[in-house]
């Protein structure tokens, strides 16, 4: 049975630990207040790996680091008759990375993968290539490029705040209208569909005046089904004179005779 504390916590404690992978939650281990932590497979990291992470300083100080590179006008120009490595480039990424190592203190020098890709997924094979390939190698420290976000590669690396929005829009001409025409409200509809419109409500209102007429609802029908239905002696009265009258004048075409 299960005993609870006089506080209403149980006297054992379970946790189940769970490793995010292939889109589900997978148990690797359990935490209990007796037993304490326990792992029972492997921790699958960022970018597929179940090594664990190594201990980065939270400085660059007085570090090296390599820099993962393409040409691309004008975030990277490769230089012509140049010495060193570092001298080679320039660009705006180039211009940035300088002004970081300055305030952060750090060296660096550039590295180009050796197929010259940015970073694409093969289905086939489950890897990838170029710039990425060599950040989850490890090959590299930083890929210092322009290079595009998505949610698969976000699967893989990580990614600083964007310093560029591409921001990329389309212009097209656009339509001139002269409102000295008084009618140019018109303009939505072609004349076809007014004249529709106008035909409709005529019908609309044609229909509706002649079961005006005809229903008993209606102000002709209320008044022939009082005349008709009502037993006392005055409609009696009206009801006679009225069929006289209709027969003498031969108004068969009145409302009040097509009873």
């Amino acid at each position: 049975p299960k005993t609870l504390h006089a506080r209403g916590e149980p006297h054992v404690k379970m946790y189940d630990v769970v490793n995010f992978r292939g889109g589900s939650f997978i148990n690797v281990g359990r935490w209990t207040n007796r037993t304490e932590l326990s792992i029972d497979s492997k921790i699958q990291f960022l970018g597929r790996t179940f090594e664990p992470p190594t201990d980065v300083p939270k400085t660059l100080h007085g570090r090296h680091l390599v820099l993962g590179i393409l040409e691309e006008y004008p975030f990277i120009i490769k230089k012509e008759n140049c010495k060193s490595n570092n001298e080679c480039y320039e660009g705006y990424c180039v211009d940035l990375i300088k002004n970081l190592s300055v305030d952060l203190n750090f060296t660096y020098e550039f590295k180009v993968p050796m197929d010259h890709m940015w970073g694409g997924y093969d289905n086939s094979t489950d890897s990838w290539n170029g710039l990425v390939r060599l950040l989850i190698d490890k090959q590299i420290d930083i890929a210092a490029v322009h290079l595009s976000i998505n949610s698969l590669r976000e699967q893989y690396i990580d990614f600083s705040v964007p310093f560029m929005d591409a921001g990329l829009l389309v212009v097209v001409k656009g339509e001139t209208h002269n409102h000295a025409d008084k009618f140019f409200f018109l303009s939505p509809f072609s004349n076809e569909v007014w004249y529709s419109i106008i035909l409709a409500c005529l019908i609309v209102t044609v229909t509706l005046c002649l079961a005006n007429k005809v229903s008993p609802y209606g102000k002709y029908g209320a008044k022939m089904f009082a005349l008709m239905s009502c037993r006392c002696r005055k409609c009696n009265l009206n009801r006679t004179l009225t069929l006289d009258k209709c027969r003498n004048h031969r108004k068969l075409l009145k409302p009040e005779c097509m009873v």
